[in-house]
């Protein structure tokens, strides 16, 4: 009697078994439909139901990583970035072994300026995966935020190694080899990731600052307005720069209201101020040009240097006005004789900047006049000096018996100057 009784619960065990699991399989089919639907949301830009829909999958199968996955990144890109860490945590506990939620989580902690936990995270997705592309570049922009920029051009190059059509790698590259002095290689890589992807806007805007610094006005204008037009917003930065190039190419009706609207934004003001007293220059209206400038130099104090080198404002340059503004005195230029036969030297010499505990160092290279005089005939400013008030000689290699025979007043197109990467000196981009 005892067979048939085993037997039944053994029976009745299956079904439950079966049943039981028809459930689990229609809960988990339902969790992956609502996050497949999430996903299209998303895609579609419908954010609060993608949102929904991911919430939903996660109810559905508490086990399922992937809507907690999309739910984190879907907040890392809307900037909620507790949120995000909250659920790719979630994802990193569900699914151990895979490195993207690591590499996601990772770029969060960037975010928020907690670069230790973010490398720690870049490391973890390595591990899981040696030739993940993402621990790479997340390890370079580490490094690029830190200055380490040939360290971080490495990075990226390995990164590019796994995942070469990555427009965002290539982009972050192209701003790396910027800082390290190739912008050609910078310019080859942003035109790179146009090919790739000819809808992301910064590409096209980094671009333009290239063609910008080369003078071609016609070239940075038609890419800054193809940045434009793939920003749903307003580019603060492409109206400014516009609005420059059609007073570069004196175009003042289109270069003004431009200008103007640059004004709107705390990010872009001191330069739209520059360039509108520049504008009033061609009015000869100097007490509004005067006000314009002393604004613009309030307000980016760098911009005081700019002035006196701008050949735009050499009918200024003799007004008491103009001096008061930009506070800079000539630098004097010191002419060695020798009695015997010359050869070129360097001066080096250091430039207080705006901050007191800011130096930057100028190498000026001395050559030979005529038989025995030497004069200053280049100087080259290290990074991005804008201004020298105030120079002093840390040390002088002088040529043979050197006699100081009479000091100069250095004229403005003899001033130490810079020229900035074309990516260096872009206001508040990220």
């Amino acid at each position: 009697m005892r067979l048939p009784l085993v037997r039944n619960v053994l029976i009745l065990l299956s079904m439950i078994h079966f049943f039981c699991g028809n459930v689990f399989a229609e809960y988990k089919r339902k969790a992956v439909f609502s996050n497949n639907q999430g996903v299209r949301y998303n895609n579609h830009g419908l954010i609060e139901d993608a949102i929904v829909a991911y919430k939903k999958a996660i109810e559905e199968d508490e086990k399922y990583p992937d809507p907690c996955y999309n739910l984190g990144v879907l907040y890392y890109e809307q900037k909620e970035y507790n949120l995000a860490v909250l659920y790719l945590q979630q994802a990193v506990m569900l699914g151990p072994e895979v490195p993207e939620p690591y590499f996601d989580l990772g770029m969060v902690f960037f975010k928020l300026d907690l670069l230790d936990k973010a490398k720690e995270q870049f490391v973890l997705a390595m591990t899981k995966k040696p030739k993940f592309y993402g621990s790479y570049y997340g390890l370079g922009i580490l490094e690029y935020k830190k200055g380490n920029y040939k360290e971080a051009s490495e990075l990226y190059k390995k990164s590019l190694m796994r995942k070469p059509e990555d427009v965002k790698i290539l982009y972050a590259a192209a701003l790396c080899f910027n800082k390290l002095g190739d912008v050609e290689e910078a310019r080859r890589l942003l035109e790179n990731s146009i090919s790739l992807n000819p809808d992301f806007a910064e590409s096209y805007f980094y671009l333009a600052q290239y063609y910008f610094d080369h003078k071609d006005w016609d070239k940075a204008l038609a890419l800054y307005q193809e940045a434009k037009d793939r920003k749903e917003k307003e580019w603060p930065e492409v109206i400014l720069y516009r609005g420059i190039c059609f007073f570069k190419k004196k175009e003042r009706e289109l270069a003004q209201p431009l200008l103007k609207q640059a004004l709107q934004n705390s990010e872009t003001k001191g330069l739209a101020y520059y360039y509108l007293a520049a504008l009033d220059v061609l009015e000869n209206d100097k007490e509004k040009l005067f006000a314009q400038l002393n604004k613009a130099v309030e307000l980016d104090p760098k911009l005081a240097l700019m002035a006196y080198e701008d050949p735009d404002l050499d009918s200024l340059k003799a007004d008491p006005r103009f001096l008061n503004i930009v506070k800079i005195t000539p630098t004097p230029l010191i002419v060695f004789t020798s009695t015997s036969t010359p050869t070129p030297v360097v001066l080096t010499t250091q430039v207080d900047r705006f901050t007191p505990s800011s130096k930057a160092t100028i190498t000026t290279t001395w050559t030979p006049v005529l038989s025995s005089t030497f004069v200053i005939s280049k100087s080259t400013v290290s990074q991005q000096t804008r201004r020298t008030p105030n120079i002093k000689v840390l040390s002088t290699p002088v040529p043979p018996t050197p006699v100081v025979t009479e000091t100069l007043l250095a004229t403005p197109s003899v001033t130490p100057t810079v020229t900035p990467g074309f990516l260096n000196r872009v206001l508040g981009v990220k």
